[in-house]
């Protein structure tokens, strides 16, 4: 019996040992578990949460989408509407129920559905298209400008399943570009009317001051020429007053020979005045030919020198060798060096130092006539360009030589520049270009070609220093 008892304690002390493995089995299937159903209450309440925040974007997107002032739809990719906002129905009169389902095309006339076609295929190829402008029809039959965004739609697949549009009004922009236009065309217009009232001013500036020019130009010639006429009246009359006091052939005969030489030498003052204005306002181009700007200067100082009353003038060259001939009227050529050389031989009354030089520069030839005569004051050096100024009036001079030497130079798209100094001398600088051309001058309508200045000075016609 005792040992019976024994086994029962000791099969009883077996179950409780198992009972509590189990027991700890347990509890720890129900910890697992209690985990896990923890991890899926969090999961679900991260689910929740996201649920809530996309249904609050939905939500933002469908009230943007609802309350846009641009009119949003979509449609698939046979063109059958899937969504329409409101703007949409307040702009083309259809509402929602109405517009789902059926084809855009609806919008639009038969006659422009082509250019819809267009649009469609390009969104099927997935392009974004932006600004395309349209007119489409609403239900009541009124045209709407509209200028339409379109942008594919993809699927969860990343598949093209449609496009979207945003469409705007753009009724009052085309009024304004058309107004715009308007005001373009009427301020062209007035830009047009004003531009030709400026030509015409300018016109009739430029013929006042022609005009003023010819005026200027005849009341210079009618001054320079009525000196000498009146010398030679004075002569004449002069002559008749003492014809009766004679007594000799001799005494007839000096008188008149003194009455001839003065009618000679203001007749020939005469003609050099016409000449040299002649010169000054030719219209008609001059035939130009190579020429050798050394030979000429040469030539030239040769017959001044020769022509100098004084020996107190001396005169000096440094030209430049090998220089490229240019291509000029060597007529013109001899007068603007004989005047400037002129001119610089009676800029003192004192022992004078002339030189002229001669060098190439990057565009052509440059030629230099200097002196150490007595300057020319600031005052003066502005208008010694000018027609008929003279210092000189005394002496014969006519204001012409420097007028037709700027002529001239300017014409075959050269410079002159005078730099001079009071008391110290001055320095005329010629520069003229190797591919120079000469141009008309458009002041006289009739003259012919001036004589030589060689000539001129040998027949003793030319008038040194006119300015």
């Amino acid at each position: 019996m005792w040992s019976l008892w024994g086994k029962m304690r000791a099969a009883a002390g077996r179950f409780a040992t198992h009972r509590i493995e189990f027991d700890r089995e347990v509890m720890r299937d129900l910890y697992r578990r209690n985990a896990e159903l923890e991890s899926l209450v969090s999961s679900l309440k991260e689910d929740i949460a996201t649920h809530q925040r996309v249904e609050a974007e939905r939500d933002r997107v469908a009230s943007i989408f609802d309350y846009s002032e641009d009119a949003i739809y979509s449609c698939s990719l046979q063109g059958s509407v899937t969504s329409w906002n409101k703007a949409a129905e307040r702009m083309y009169e259809y509402s929602v129920r109405e517009m789902l389902g059926r084809d855009i095309a609806c919008l639009t006339e038969e006659t422009r559905r082509e250019g819809l076609q267009a649009l469609h295929e390009k969104i099927a190829k997935g392009e974004r298209i932006v600004g395309y402008e349209h007119e489409l029809v609403t239900r009541s039959g009124r045209k709407i400008p509209v200028s339409m965004t379109c942008s594919p739609i993809y699927d969860l697949r990343n598949r093209l399943a449609g496009y979207s549009v945003i469409s705007r009004d753009i009724s009052q922009r085309i009024a304004v570009r058309r107004e715009l236009a308007l005001y373009r065309e009427r301020l062209e217009r007035l830009v047009a009317e004003r531009t030709n009232e400026l030509v015409r001013a300018k016109e009739k500036a430029h013929q006042a001051e022609r005009l003023a020019s010819i005026g200027a130009l005849a009341a210079g010639i009618a001054h320079e020429i009525n000196n000498p006429i009146g010398a030679m009246l004075l002569a004449a009359q002069n002559a008749l007053e003492v014809r009766g006091e004679l007594r000799s052939v001799q005494e007839l005969s000096d008188m008149l020979e003194r009455l001839a030489t003065k009618v000679v030498e203001n007749s020939e003052r005469c003609g050099g005045i016409v000449r040299g204005v002649l010169q000054f306002a030719r219209k008609q181009g001059t035939d130009t030919k190579p020429t050798d700007i050394n030979a000429v200067v040469s030539r030239c100082v040769s017959l001044v020198r020769e022509t100098l009353d004084s020996p107190r003038v001396g005169l000096s060259c440094e030209l430049a060798p090998h220089l490229p001939p240019l291509r000029v009227n060597p007529v013109e050529l001899e007068q603007v060096i004989v005047n400037l050389l002129s001119n610089a031989c009676q800029s003192s009354d004192r022992a004078l130092s002339v030189k002229v030089s001669t060098s190439r520069t990057a565009s052509g030839i440059r030629l230099i006539i200097e002196d150490n005569g007595r300057g020319i004051p600031e005052e003066q050096r502005a208008r010694i360009f000018d027609p008929f100024y003279t210092t000189r009036l005394e002496q014969g001079g006519t204001g012409l030589g420097l007028s037709i030497v700027h002529g001239i130079v300017t014409g075959y798209h050269g410079s002159i520049d005078v730099r001079s100094e009071v008391g110290r001398g001055t320095q005329v600088v010629v520069d003229l270009p190797f591919d120079a051309r000469r141009e008309r001058c458009p002041l006289q309508e009739n003259a012919s070609h001036p004589e030589s200045s060689v000539q001129q000075a040998h027949s003793g016609r030319y008038n040194r220093g006119e300015a």
